[in-house]
């Protein structure tokens, strides 16, 4: 995040003076390295708050989990990432079905697939469609969650 800062401020510096061509356009180079940066950053807090949400989903923590996986989710939106939107949703799915709001998770866990099955590594795709199984109790889900499981490596 220093470094977003640094480039904030040379260009803050460089934008002194508007009518110096070079340094407008030094100073675009610089906001454009620090948007990249940021935008880096902010999808890495998004995969942190995922991470921590899936912690309290184990630790059966809900509420947290809920809140950090939204959080997660809508950075995850604005950044337009689908594999990041994969888990996300994945992550809001179970934390609803744990809540007892059964239609809500159903929802999600349908997005979850659908952008998995789209964008998503094997992995997300096999978490996404166990969770499914476990929400529907649908055997075909259960399958092709072995079945992708057994594709990246493991056992089926």
């Amino acid at each position: 995040m220093l470094v977003v800062i640094a480039y904030l401020n040379a260009a803050e510096l460089l934008l002194i003076d508007l009518t110096n061509a070079r340094a407008v356009t030094m100073a675009e180079q610089f906001l454009a390295r620090s948007a990249r940066l940021a935008e880096s950053q902010s999808h890495n807090w998004a995969m942190i708050r995922a991470k921590q949400a899936v912690i309290a989903l184990s630790r059966g923590d809900t509420a947290v989990a809920l809140s950090k996986a939204s959080d997660a989710d809508a950075v995850a939106l604005k950044l337009e990432n689908p594999r990041l939107r994969a888990v996300t949703l994945r992550i809001l799915a179970e934390s609803r079905a744990r809540l007892g709001e059964r239609h809500a998770a159903l929802e999600l866990i349908h997005q979850a697939v659908d952008v998995a099955e789209r964008y998503g590594t094997w992995r997300s795709q096999e978490e996404c469609f166990k969770v499914a199984a476990t929400l529907t109790g649908d055997l075909v889900l259960a399958r092709r969650a072995r079945e992708l499981g057994f594709a990246r490596g493991g056992t089926m």
